[in-house]
């Protein structure tokens, strides 16, 4: 569920978070209420950039959970964007187990770092155009 939705004033920004079970990536019922709610709130606010920023669990291996953190946002994503969110609105990345949300192995710490971040950032003044995307 989104635990966290709040707007900072400096600089104009949403942060929230979808928590997840233990190796899984499929969204439950919580989280689809959040991811519901979350793109109501897009709908009504034009601009800006959403990160969605997968994480996993310090348990695993790299080789797992850095795919395990892409589904997860994958799946925040995909929901979104069923929900009307533009694709070009919405930038994903899969962060594995390398921003944990605490210091430590306890139960709350290890639920907690598995989520997915959202942040809307706010779009680049016009006078400093964002810059294209790499091309690789």
């Amino acid at each position: 569920a989104l635990r966290r939705l709040e707007l900072a004033p400096q600089p104009r920004e949403l942060r929230g978070a979808v928590f997840f079970a233990t190796d899984r990536h499929t969204l439950d019922a919580p989280g689809e209420a959040s991811v519901r709610a979350l793109a109501s709130w897009l709908a009504s606010t034009p601009g800006g950039v959403l990160e969605v920023l997968g994480h996993a669990d310090v348990r695993g291996a790299p080789s797992h959970n850095d795919p395990l953190s892409w589904r997860r946002a994958r799946a925040v994503a995909d929901a979104l964007h069923r929900l009307g969110a533009r694709p070009g609105r919405v930038r994903l990345r899969a962060l594995g187990a390398r921003a944990p949300a605490g210091p430590g192995t306890d139960a709350a710490t290890l639920a907690a770092s598995r989520r997915v971040e959202i942040r809307l950032r706010p779009p680049c003044p016009s006078s400093t155009p964002e810059p294209p995307a790499p091309r690789w």
